[in-house]
């Protein structure tokens, strides 16, 4: 093998792993081995929705071939970045695994990654070291090239064509090298897609892949780059963090060329961090709280000193780098405004399963595997961000978890609406579902009249709607929603729970683009609501749908 790859490409977000982790501490650690207790995993997972099944099984004999590999990948994957061991017959949580178990924060998650990506290892391919660690080689990498250009960041084919090619401590300037050389040729190209196409084509044979999986291993590594906290989008590709330039440097001081199999250091403990340091954790709360005054965020001034328990000062940490993630978020919020196109072509990917990509003026955009349903619901998030008159924070908008880039971790849980949008006299209640089958009705019908209801009960002051969306409404999904009846104490309600499907919304949301009736648009939403539901009782079903249709795709 020629090229490195973090975890595998079945379990492409790292965030989802702590899900699966969740699922793994419900059973008996009886994971593997035979035929039966590999399903078992596998049921586990499907269960708790980490997985999706295309198939119904009443018992761990119809499962599949199919699911019976993806389980093993996912335990696969958590046993190679040290979350869980095998321990005589049965698997177990180890110490890293089990911080990330009890973690309640992203930037406790990330730090979790960062103790067992350190000691992530590979066999080096020169006589450097016996071992390397992909992660600090990346970063070496970008360290480098910050010294010779002024900036950190590697595009995306950098990653695919160099880095994960790089097997070994000894090739960080010829890699270096090769990045600049390459960025030189590519500015000359006439054609950019061609010229990386061409480019993975030429290191198909060194990374022992097919070319397009050399673009499946670069997305993955980047991916899991980029849960280390250390990272951030740039482009396609990814840059250090400004304000994490301190715990970076101590990195590369105390890890710079670490030999892993010659260390003492266990992947399943994790690596010490500089964030374990009473110093270093004062400076960067001194660095957060002037990142903060500069940004005019109000914050109270912590007098922790050197004297304070470790405990203290991270809980403190933690704290100004909420704050700060919190203000990015309304940045982003406020931004979306202007990604009408980005927003309406992953709208575009959700209608069309089958066409994996899409170009954005210079950005290519995808929907990764196995993420659809988060997918749903944060483009659905992002419109109404953009549609704006919100009352309420963007994060209180959200029950889907997100990361550092604003990207979805994994859908909403269960117990509540998908996504919450309030304005001064109403609310609107997003609930998504990729099933359009019969299906759909039985898994949606009841949890989804059932939230707009308790919302409805506990907002009395405020007109509460349901938007239900899917790809397809099924003629028994919109009869139960068309009699929208709920009992709450015995007393019958009407819960307002309007079908739609992503293809209508979108056309809608194009109609105001195209009109320049954006700033308008969630109060001609509302009424159009209003009319559509107003029709409930007059029609059967089907003639509910083919209205609904007809004023969400009447383009005047």
């Amino acid at each position: 093998m020629s090229t490195w790859l973090f975890g595998n490409t079945t379990v492409r977000s790292p965030f989802r792993l702590i899900d699966g982790l969740k699922v793994f501490a419900l059973t008996n650690g009886e994971i593997r081995g035979s035929r039966e207790k590999e399903l078992t995993f596998c049921k586990a997972l499907v269960d708790g929705e980490i997985i999706s099944s295309s198939f119904e099984a009443e018992d761990i004999a119809g499962f599949s071939d199919t699911t019976y590999s993806v389980g093993r990948k996912w335990r696969s994957a958590l046993e190679k970045l040290g979350f869980i061991e095998q321990k005589e017959n049965i698997y177990v949580l180890t110490e890293n695994g089990e911080n990330l178990l009890k973690s309640q924060t992203l930037q406790s998650d990330q730090e979790c990654y960062l103790r067992s990506l350190i000691l992530y290892s590979f066999k080096s391919e020169d006589s450097f070291t016996t071992s390397f660690s992909p992660l600090m080689l990346t970063i070496n990498i970008m360290n480098e090239l910050e010294k010779r250009t002024g900036k950190s960041t590697i595009s995306f084919q950098e990653m695919g064509a160099v880095i994960q090619l790089a097997f070994g401590y000894s090739e960080i300037e010829k890699a270096v090298d090769e990045i600049l050389s390459i960025r030189d040729a590519r500015k000359k190209a006439l054609s950019k897609k061609r010229f990386d196409k061409e480019l993975y084509e030429s290191k198909s044979n060194k990374a022992a892949i097919k070319a397009p999986s050399i673009k499946d291993y670069a997305d993955t590594n980047l991916r899991y780059l980029k849960s280390t906290g250390l990272f951030t989008a740039s482009g396609k590709g990814i840059c250090f963090i400004d304000d994490k330039k301190i715990v970076i440097d101590k990195l590369i001081e105390k890890y710079q060329f670490i030999d892993v199999e010659q260390s003492q250091l266990d992947i399943k403990k994790g690596a010490p961090l500089p964030t374990d340091d009473v110093d270093t954790n004062l400076l960067l709360i001194r660095q957060l709280e002037t990142t903060l005054s500069e940004q005019k965020i109000d914050f109270i001034k912590t007098n922790l000193t050197s004297k304070s328990s470790i405990g203290e000062i991270k809980n403190s940490r933690y704290h100004l780098e909420e704050m700060l993630f919190e203000n990015n978020e309304k940045k982003f919020a406020r931004n979306q405004k202007n990604e009408w196109d980005e927003i309406l072509a992953y709208m575009q990917l959700l209608i069309s399963p089958k066409q994996s990509f899409l170009e954005i003026g210079d950005k290519e955009i995808s929907i990764p595997s196995g993420e659809r349903p988060a997918y749903f619901e944060w483009v659905l998030w992002r419109a109404f961000l953009a549609l704006n008159h919100l009352v309420i924070e963007p994060q209180q908008c959200r029950r889907f978890k997100v990361d550092q880039d604003f990207k979805p971790i994994h859908n909403a849980p269960g117990g509540g609406a998908d996504v919450i949008f309030e304005y001064e006299n109403f609310k609107i209640l997003g609930e998504v579902t990729l099933t359009s089958n019969s299906r759909q009705e039985a898994a949606e019908g009841e949890p989804v009249r059932r939230h707009i209801a308790l919302e409805t009960v506990n907002t009395p002051h405020k007109q509460v709607y349901g938007l239900f969306l899917a790809i397809n409404i099924d003629t028994n999904t919109a009869e139960t929603f068309r009699h929208g009846a709920w009992y709450h104490q015995e007393e019958l309600m009407d819960v307002k729970i309007l079908p739609l499907t992503l293809q209508s919304f979108k056309t809608y949301l194009e109609s105001l683009l195209a009109k320049n009736q954006v700033e308008k648009g969630i109060f001609a939403l509302k009424e159009k609501m209003d009319e559509s539901l107003s029709l409930r009782n007059s029609l059967t079903a089907p003639q509910w749908k083919n209205e609904i249709y007809n004023k969400f795709n009447m383009i005047c």
